[in-house]
């Protein structure tokens, strides 16, 4: 009898740590489940933030941060640093003017070409009818 109770005593404790087991598996599934599923959120929540920022204009996105309070800023914010170009509005209307200066220049250059070309063909044109005509003044003599 004290052998049947020790083994009844022994499946009863196996029963209970089977049980106490199952009961942390399932824990730690529900927690494994609930941070996969907040990182899915976050990974969503972040794929739609990048599709919203793909719809703005290219340049007239807003923007994200606020504008800083000038009466907080020092004279540090006022400085002009190496990298900045401070002309670039001037070089590139420079650059246009100089752009269009080139493909008049180009046009012009072609219609002069052409106007040669076509001289070239009169001036051919009319040397092969005065050769006619002197061969035609031969052949009639």
């Amino acid at each position: 009898q004290e052998k049947e109770a020790a083994a009844l005593a022994l499946k009863q404790l196996e029963a209970e740590e089977a049980e106490y087991q199952n009961q942390l598996l399932a824990q730690l599934e529900e927690a494994e489940t609930a941070e996969l599923e907040a990182k899915l959120r976050e990974k969503q929540e972040i794929k739609q933030t990048l599709l919203e920022q793909m719809q703005w204009e290219k340049n007239n996105a807003p923007t994200i941060s606020e504008a800083p309070e000038l009466e907080k800023c020092g004279t540090s914010s006022a400085q002009c640093f190496s990298g900045e170009d401070a002309s670039s509005k001037e070089r590139t209307k420079m650059q246009q003017e100089q752009i269009k200066q080139w493909c008049a220049q180009q046009v012009s250059e072609r219609k002069q070409k052409e106007c040669l070309e076509m001289e070239e063909q009169m001036a051919y044109a009319r040397h092969v009818l005065d050769q006619d005509e002197v061969l035609g003044e031969i052949q009639r003599q």
